[in-house]
Formats: structure tokens, sequence, C-alpha cells
């Protein structure tokens, strides 16, 4: 796609689009792949395959399925699923916890989603010890610079004053 349309689209324009594409694009056939569980029957090898591959990166943000209104029944309304990662290149299967469905309209008011649209909120990649001492037991959320009705010409000035505590 991206060759095909170099005539119409140029600059800029043709580098995003072939940056965005890149990201859509396998140099294999799919090796080694990961299944939800419950899932929708129709998930396709290169679906799970990139479910995998976002595994395998071990970011607790990644991968959340994000799932339009009209596939909400396929995934029998869970929240979270388990995901199972197959055997591959002499591993075996297992497990690799579990990670939240979101329907794409409504992903800001899921409930496991509220860290990833704050990002002072550091609980899931530091989460609070249990046998730590006291001074340990904290939740890790970074205290808002007070910025929250600052308009964007404004921004520098803000900043300034937070910075200095007033």
């Amino acid at each position: 796609m991206c060759l095909r349309s170099s005539h119409r689209y140029r600059g800029s324009a043709l580098a995003d689009l072939r940056r965005f594409a890149s990201q859509l694009l396998r140099e294999s056939e799919p090796h080694c792949l990961a299944t939800p569980r419950p899932a929708p029957t129709d998930l396709s090898r290169q679906w799970r395959a990139a479910l995998y591959d976002v595994i395998v990166t071990h970011d607790w943000r990644t991968p959340q399925i994000i799932i339009t209104d009209g596939r909400k029944a396929d995934w029998a309304s869970h929240e979270e699923v388990e995901i199972r990662v197959d055997a591959c290149d002499a591993e075996p299967a297992s497990d690799a916890g579990r990670r939240i469905v979101a329907t794409l309209g409504s992903y800001e008011r899921h409930p496991f989603a509220v860290s990833d649209l704050d990002p002072w909120d550091l609980q899931r990649i530091h989460p609070p010890l249990q046998n730590a001492p006291p001074h340990l037991q904290h939740p890790c959320y970074l205290p808002k610079p007070p910025l929250e009705h600052t308009s964007l010409s404004d921004l520098e000035a803000a900043l300034v004053k937070a910075r200095r505590g007033a």
C-alpha cells in the first residue's frame, strides 16, 4: 500500500503512513502464539502472534485488548481474560497473566485503565512490597503539579511558579 500510494502522498504524509504501516507488517509467518481465555473462536494466527509478541515485551501496560462495541458479545463480557502462551521453540506453554478487555468507546471508564490515563499513578509499576518496612508501604502515587486549569499560553510561567513551590 505504501509503495503504491507514494505518488499520492508526499513528504511527511508519506513518512507518517510508512511509519504507521511498518507496525502492521510481519517479516515472516507467525510462529509463536498466545491465546486469551475465554476468547472468540475467530481470532486469526496473525492476531495471536501479535499478542504473543506484545506479551514477551514484559510491559505491564500491554497488551490491552481493545475491542469495538460490535465485538463485545464475542468476548463473553469479561473485563479481563487470562492469556496462555503456547509452547514454542522448546519453551513449554505457560500462563502469561491477565489482560484487560475494554471497548474502544469506553476505555477511559474501564476500572483497570485509570493508571493508563494518569501518568502520576505509578502503583502498578512500583507496587508496595508486602514484607517491606512501613516507610516503604506507600501507594507510589506522585503529586500532581497545580496546572489543571492552565492555558497553553500560560504554561511556561505556571511551570516556573510550580517549581518554586509557590
